[in-house]
């Protein structure tokens, strides 16, 4: 679901990444033009000013290394939204096989796969409008437990996630 939402919402942002990237580039190659034209007047011209066009070529170098900077930070959105999706991907992929392996496990195996997830449960009520509402937050555990169970290699799940969960009551009649 996860991964699902966000392949939803990169799309558009890879596309205007992408779109921003080619833009930089067709300027970095009209800069890279305009310089050779630059150097092509002034071997041919016998009156052309050495400091004007020094100025020409220092201008031109300048917004060459600004929009290279530019395009390299692009790449770097385009490569970070990469390797989250990779991430995802990877942990939604160990999951599954946690879910597959849980769904033939008996009661006792699923008790250790829990406690072995779950590094911890808090349950607060704080006070809102009045009235007291219970909040449970889940803290999951995505690190290496103490024991690998069923044969699975849990050293790429790195750190914990703290997920609120909110508790719905039904209304009262």
């Amino acid at each position: 679901m996860a991964l699902a939402q966000l392949l939803q919402h990169r799309r558009p942002v890879d596309e205007d990444v992408a779109e921003r990237l080619a833009e930089t580039e067709a300027q970095i190659a009209d800069l890279d033009r305009q310089e050779r034209n630059a150097l092509l007047i002034a071997a041919r011209s016998r009156e052309a000013d050495p400091q004007t066009l020094d100025d020409v070529l220092r201008e031109i170098k300048g917004s060459r290394a600004a929009l290279e900077g530019y395009k390299h930070k692009l790449k770097e959105m385009l490569a970070v939204g990469d390797a989250l999706e990779r991430e995802l991907a990877g942990v939604a992929s160990r999951l599954r096989e946690l879910r597959d392996l849980m769904d033939e496990a008996g009661f006792a195996e699923r008790r250790r796969a829990v406690l072995e997830l779950v590094k911890s449960i808090e349950v607060a009520s704080p006070v809102i409008a009045g009235q007291g509402k219970p909040v449970v937050t889940v803290t999951y555990r995505f690190s290496e437990p103490a024991e690998p169970q069923w044969g699975i290699d849990p050293s790429p799940l790195l750190e914990t996630a703290r997920v609120p969960v909110r508790l719905l009551r039904r209304p009262r009649a």
